[in-house]
């Protein structure tokens, strides 16, 4: 019995080291937390949060962005989405995007110095990328945009957050 227990322990620490080296080297890391902030969301005024965290045992990230926008008229419209990437040999490469607008697509995704660049939508109605930066002084910067059948891209969407300290 206590053979089999060091065994199951050894077998759990060795997968809990893997994924935390999997973590440390994913260039993903350093937008690790839950961030909020301002925006604007189709030209309104917007409160945004989003929380970036590891998954699948040190294999992919996640992305959780809520935004409430206040629309002119006094309605408020609410936007949540949520983003799974897959890291391979410590690159994001791909991945998939669902929201509370019934969409869903297959995502790319590279880093860019130090922006999280995600292209989605490619075959779809629409087709949109996602820039996801932290900028000199540690904010986080998020901008939307959609493609034109220019194949010009228009922003759609800006949010500058912070990280929260818990």
């Amino acid at each position: 019995m206590t053979t089999r227990r060091v065994a199951i322990g050894t077998g759990i620490a060795a997968i809990a080291f893997a994924a935390a080296r999997a973590d440390a080297r994913s260039p993903l890391a350093e937008f690790e937390g839950t961030w909020r902030g301002a925006g604007t969301f189709q030209g309104a005024p917007s409160r945004v949060s989003a929380r970036f965290a590891p998954s699948l045992g040190g294999a992919g990230w996640t992305l959780d962005i809520r935004i409430v926008a206040d629309l002119p008229k006094g309605e408020t419209v609410t936007f949540a989405g949520h983003a799974v990437y897959v890291i391979e040999d410590g690159v994001p490469v791909r991945g998939t995007w669902a929201d509370s607008q019934g969409s869903t697509y297959l995502i790319t995704l590279r880093i860019d110095g130090s922006a999280l660049i995600v292209d989605w939508g490619e075959g779809a109605r629409a087709v949109g990328r996602s820039e996801y930066r932290i900028v000199p002084e540690g904010s986080l910067r998020i901008e939307d945009s959609l493609r034109g059948l220019d194949g010009r891209w228009a922003r759609f969407a800006q949010a500058d957050l912070r990280r929260n300290r818990r």
